[in-house]
């Protein structure tokens, strides 16, 4: 089963186990780099896991212990235990 994950607020995790390389911007979950401003300041995909994996695990640390990320999905949120926010309907 596949999980997906995307950072909460403004947090900044770095992927599990992305190679480090010099030289190169660091891979964040939910995140993507911009050459302009040389920040991680544009917004990503989900990061996609195989549940089970060592990415994960280190995925769901993340979320119980640093509260750093989220679930992305529905599914995601079912495996975690939390709740899967529901759309509201907006009467106009």
């Amino acid at each position: 089963m596949k999980l997906s994950f995307l950072p909460r607020g403004d947090a900044m995790p770095l992927e599990p186990h992305a190679p480090m390389r010099v030289g190169q911007p660091a891979r964040r979950i939910g995140r993507k780099f911009n050459p302009e401003t040389g920040e991680h300041d544009l917004p990503g995909n989900p990061f996609v896991c195989e549940e089970g994996t060592k990415e994960a695990r280190r995925c769901v640390k993340l979320f119980h212990r640093d509260h750093d990320i989220r679930p992305a999905d529905e599914q995601t949120a079912r495996v975690l235990g939390v709740e899967w926010p529901k759309a509201k309907k907006v009467d106009k």
